[in-house]
């Protein structure tokens, strides 16, 4: 299989593989600062605010919690398993069936307010090899 280069001898299409870390969920469930885009802004108002609006004890434990994960996803060893809920703070009286009751009506709640959009699905896709990054 030959490779088509430019006169630089660049490959003309770059090939990207599969992203088998799941590494495009990283940022997933972070809470947006009011300098970010307009539709992450309405996003994280949504679903309980802005990074500004969170008491300064949230906002160094949710950045420890980051810098943990961030650290972790350098080693090759580390991937991201999509379909892993991780659930922190949780109050102790909260049972396993309280705590059903609580995801699905969020759950509810986030495909009403449309929080999935046709964005999430491209990433979805094309890290899974589905759909080429130039598409």
């Amino acid at each position: 299989l030959a490779v088509q280069r430019d006169a630089d001898g660049k490959p003309l299409k770059k090939m990207i593989g599969k992203d088998r870390r799941n590494l495009y969920l990283k940022n997933e469930g972070r809470v947006s600062s009011s300098t970010e885009s307009a539709a992450a802004i309405s996003a994280s108002a949504k679903h309980g605010g802005l990074w500004e609006d969170l008491p300064q004890s949230d906002r160094a434990k949710r950045e420890r919690a980051f810098a943990d994960k961030s650290t972790k996803l350098r080693s090759p060893l580390f991937f991201i398993n999509p379909t892993r809920l991780s659930i922190r703070n949780l109050a102790k009286h909260v049972n396993e069936a309280d705590l059903k009751r609580l995801v699905i009506g969020a759950l509810k709640k986030a495909l009403e307010h449309k929080l999935v959009t046709p964005n999430d699905a491209v990433a979805h896709w094309r890290a899974g090899g589905e759909l080429s990054h130039s598409e």
